[in-house]
């Protein structure tokens, strides 16, 4: 069996042996046992479960909530050349049968879907019939209320797997406390499953903090001494466009990612900085989950995260290359001040968010028994109008009702532009030899979209225009055409915001909570926010205090800002060595060397006077 997952790992991602842990864990789950696998972000986890199901006869179920992420993946299986699709609320029923029929038929050995799919009875029927013999779960720190993204549709995942003929299970989570550990191997696999976990250290990470009141003028900084790419976390849309605006304004190449750019604008952002066009990317917490750049260099905090949880796995997309990377959050007081707000406004009262609930219903005239999975559009300014809300209390209200399991959201330039064949083959070949200029076009297309003649698959117009060398204008002229002649039916991204129903409409009187969702919940994030303020605040080992909330022991890392405080200030013979090829005052006292700043304004200050340094053009060099 050893040799087998090898053989696949090469065949389908070129590798030649599996990374620390990786072998443990899809070794395991190949022989048949169930494996509940945490490893650190970027350890490498997808691999560590669609390596193993490709040695089991039959379909593969992979549970997770992240639509983005659900995407990418069947489309880099797809483009290995592996069957794979997913369901999801953008596709219409027609859609969801043809792709059930065709795992029925045995077309497809993974099928994605969201926890909340595993309450949907036609569903459920249908998967009866289908031989499902492995079923991952990613995300499966979710099932658990102690988690930092509980969601209660993972609460329906135990049922799900008793319905099935005693597949193959595997857990997996890049961040469990030792509570959320016991809660998945209870709730998921009865405390009957083998447990392996790789160390969250991250030996080539330093985790840094700094108390900042001034902090754009200390990003910029520290960013000007640094090399190779970065990714710069805010909390707001508009933030990541001053950000991003400021950093150009200061020769440092950076782009917004946020989730009100349309497709193409994110696509493109996204590519740039992928292929290192662009140094820096400024986005919101929501960029990052699955990306592939294992040459981040740095990872830094504008606005701080409300958890370690989600600080960690932020700062874990840095040096995936096992490279040194550092990971630095700019904080002060009135940042915990507004984040204990914006917890108390997370959850508004019951009745607003029932409000909520049928002011969607009411705008898109949604009877009761009616309306799931189909797309409805979503504005924000329509609910506040008609509701009398403001758009924090909605935003907050749609979350719930959508972790609840009433509502699935599509946000805006989530929904990807599609495209299938509606020509048979016969009128394809006919139609490309009476326009060879197409035929280029049409077979870069089939070549990344190997679905496309069954359903309309989702297409990247940014990635067809690369592949092709044709700019985007030149790739949608081509798609309306072949529309227009009727070879392929294309269906432009939306620009709007959409929801589903992910169950039937109930009766907005009807909606409840349960208490592990709502109170206990906000108990909860009031303590990990406290956890989070104790990480930043302490004067120790930023490492040590991260691992020992992951239930780790761990000595102090020797590379984090603390650690580097204990060392005693450099001499000025070491500044002298520093300045040999010339060094600005930023450079000097600026990153990785978090000392005082003034104490190293009087060394090199001292050195000058004494006239072993000398200063040009900004720089000093040490005299000759």
């Amino acid at each position: 069996m050893v040799a087998k997952t090898l053989h696949l790992l090469k065949k389908y991602w070129g590798y030649d042996a599996f990374r620390d842990k990786q072998s443990e864990i899809v070794n395991a789950s190949a022989y048949g046992e169930h494996v509940f696998a945490l490893l650190p972000t970027g350890g490498g986890k997808s691999i560590c479960f669609q390596v193993p199901a490709l040695c089991h006869k039959g379909l593969c179920i992979v549970i997770t909530p992240l639509l983005a992420l659900m995407k990418d993946q069947v489309e880099s299986l797809i483009q290995k050349e592996i069957p794979a699709a997913y369901l999801s609320s953008e596709l219409n029923n027609f859609e969801i049968e043809k792709i059930l029929d065709d795992c029925t038929n045995r077309k497809y050995k993974f099928l994605y879907v969201s926890p909340e799919r595993l309450e949907n009875d036609n569903f459920i029927a249908r998967i009866r019939y289908l031989n499902i013999s492995f079923v991952a779960i990613d995300e499966a720190h979710c099932i658990s209320q102690w988690g930092h993204d509980f969601r209660p549709a993972y609460r329906t995942i135990p049922k799900f797997i008793q319905e099935l003929r005693d597949p193959v299970v595997m857990a997996v989570t890049a961040t469990a406390t030792p509570q959320v550990v016991s809660d998945i191997a209870e709730l998921i696999f009865n405390n009957d499953c083998t447990i392996i976990q790789k160390s969250f250290a991250r030996k080539n990470i330093g985790y840094n903090a700094l108390y900042s009141t001034q902090k754009e003028k200390d990003l910029v900084e520290r960013m000007q001494v640094l090399q190779g790419a970065g990714i710069v976390y805010c909390n707001s849309r508009k933030k990541t466009e001053d950000l991003a605006a400021l950093l150009n304004e200061k020769n440092i190449k950076a782009l917004p990612y946020h989730a009100g750019l349309d497709l193409h604008k994110k696509d493109l952002a996204f590519q740039k900085w992928k292929n290192n066009d662009v140094q820096v990317i400024v986005a919101t917490n929501a960029f990052g989950m699955g990306i592939d750049k294992p040459d981040v260099r740095f990872v830094f905090h504008f606005d701080i995260p409300s958890q370690p949880e989600a600080y960690f796995q932020e700062v874990g997309r840095a040096g995936r290359d096992e490279q040194p990377a550092l990971g630095l959050a700019l904080w002060n007081d009135s940042d915990f001040v507004q984040l204990k707000k914006s917890i108390a406004m997370r959850y508004p009262p019951k009745e607003d968010i029932a409000t909520v609930y049928q002011t969607l219903a009411n705008i898109h005239r949604i009877a009761i028994g009616s309306g799931m999975n189909e797309l409805f559009a979503l504005h924000l300014d329509q609910i506040a109008e008609r509701s009398q809300l403001n758009a924090n209390t909605i935003s907050a209200s749609l979350l719930l009702l959508e972790r609840a399991g009433y509502i699935s959201i599509l946000a805006r330039g989530l929904h990807r532009s599609r495209v299938r064949v509606i020509a048979s083959k016969d009128e394809l070949r006919y139609f490309v030899d009476q326009n060879p200029k197409h035929e280029d076009f049409l077979r870069s297309l089939f070549r990344l979209y190997g679905s496309i003649w069954d359903f309309a698959v989702p297409i990247s117009e940014y990635q067809l225009s690369v592949l092709n060398e044709r700019s985007k204008n030149e790739v949608l002229t081509s798609l309306n055409d072949l529309h227009k002649l009727q070879i392929l039916e294309y269906l432009p991204a939306s620009s709007t915001s959409q929801y589903s129903y992910a169950k039937q409409r109930v009766a907005s009187e009807e909606i409840s909570f349960p208490e592990s969702m709502y109170e206990e919940r906000r108990a909860i994030d009031e303590t990990k926010l406290q956890h989070m303020q104790n990480l930043l605040s302490q004067e120790h080992c930023r490492e040590q205090f991260v691992l020992r909330y992951f239930g780790e022991d761990a000595e102090p890392c020797g590379k984090c800002d603390a650690c580097q405080r204990e060392r005693a200030l450099p001499t000025t013979k070491e500044i002298l060595n520093a300045c040999l090829t010339g060094k600005t005052l930023d450079e000097l006292y600026a990153w990785p060397v978090p000392f005082n700043k003034e104490k190293i304004i009087e060394l090199v200050q001292e050195a000058l006077a004494e006239g072993w340094l000398i200063l040009k053009e900004n720089k000093y060099f040490t005299a000759k």
